[in-house]
């Protein structure tokens, strides 16, 4: 599943009482499963919502002994599946990377992530599976599995920033309250990340701008039926684009049921739902998909910095002058005709077509460094 750009919509969020993560849109109470699958978490443990929520939907998982560990480092092949799961990608049922390190387990979702340019290896043959995943690289991970667009997020304000190349994303996950810093002011780029916090973040990039999509904010309702049970009816007007034909499902804490189209009145409705209050309901996320509607035609494609993009590359030219190209063949869905920029803290250059090349280039940056060159974002216009 290819990746679509988003845009950086802003939610409100719950604090988490943790330094480290933002908290995520989720109902008030929640079921006891997670607790139960897990032998070390309860409704006290730290992220217990995130937890509980990507438990019940089959992206996380735990240990054979029946733990989770949330206060454990998470290694990048853990954090591999989490994210294929999450992002929902998909594998085209062939290896095409030539890692050795890979266990045969993880080879679809690491495939996936690679081919998705979410994750690299550390050569062309060691992935490093076991290896502790770093809050940077989450950052990294989450942004390019969602698709959030960095060309617009607020420049972030934490002490390390500086120290990584990958700040732009860190402004992102910041900006979009993902996930926050340590109560020093630092963000802590090289520390490894715990599970229970990937959890959090995880489950905070996948509501991304759904607190414009529940039941409340799309003037549904809530009422009891004779049965004693509880009936959610949402207008199809307040679903853009949706039609009688539209699957639209909601989305409590990671159970999903499905809406039920009413012509006589206009709108979806599922009846005797069990199990929740109210103010659950009212806060539940709904969810559809128009298909067909060529929604990011026209949008504005971003495919990272130069330095995550297959054979791109920049230089500081022997003039003193900077020089970015990126070959057509790593920009999917361009051509000769296509508009490619590169923005560098908020200020475009466009790169111009070179056919001897088969690539986009501009040979006449000045006043950057080479490292600020690579940490340019290639857009497509």
């Amino acid at each position: 599943m290819a990746k679509q750009p988003k845009s950086l919509n802003k939610i409100l969020v719950t604090s988490a009482g943790a330094a480290v993560v933002a908290g995520a849109l989720a109902p008030a109470a929640v079921s006891a499963e997670a607790a139960d699958n897990f032998t070390d978490v309860s409704a006290e443990t730290r992220h217990y919502v995130a937890i509980n929520a990507l438990s019940n939907m089959d992206i996380i998982s735990g240990f054979p002994d029946d733990t989770f560990r949330p206060e454990a480092s998470l290694k990048r092949v853990d954090a591999a599946k989490m994210i294929f799961g999450a992002a929902e990608l998909s594998f085209d049922g062939e290896v095409d990377y030539d890692f050795t390190d890979v266990p045969e387990r993880a080879e679809e979702y690491v495939d996936a992530l690679v081919e998705e340019g979410v994750i690299d290896g550390f050569s062309d043959t060691q992935f490093g599976p076991q290896e502790n995943l770093t809050r940077e690289q989450m950052a990294k991970m989450i942004v390019e599995a969602f698709g959030f667009d960095v060309a617009v997020a607020v420049e972030s304000t934490f002490t390390d920033r500086g120290q990584t190349i990958l700040y732009p994303y860190i402004d992102v996950v910041a900006d979009l309250e993902i996930a926050s810093g340590y109560e020093d002011g630092s963000f802590g780029v090289g520390d490894e990340i715990k599970r229970g916090d990937f959890a959090a973040m995880l489950y905070a990039a996948m509501n991304v701008g759904s607190g414009d999509m529940t039941v409340e904010a799309l003037g549904g309702t809530v009422v009891s039926t004779p049965l004693g049970t509880l009936a959610v009816e949402v207008p199809v007007d307040a679903l853009e684009g949706a039609t009688a034909e539209t699957e639209v499902t909601l989305n409590v804490d990671g159970e999903e049921f499905t809406f039920t189209y009413r012509e006589d009145r206009g709108t979806f409705q599922i009846n005797n739902l069990n199990g929740f209050t109210e103010e659950e309901l009212m806060a539940a996320t709904v969810e559809f998909d128009v298909e067909g509607d060529g929604g990011n035609d026209d949008q504005p494609m971003n495919f990272g910095m130069v330095s995550d993009i297959d054979g791109a590359d920049a230089i500081i030219t022997p003039l003193g002058t900077g020089a970015i190209e990126v070959p057509v063949a790593s920009l999917e869905g361009t051509d000769s005709e296509s508009t490619v920029v590169a923005e560098i803290d908020g200020e475009e250059f466009e790169l111009g077509y070179r056919a001897d090349r088969e690539s986009f280039q501009n040979n006449s940056f000045s006043g950057y460094t080479e490292e600020e060159l690579l940490s340019a974002n290639i857009w497509v216009k």
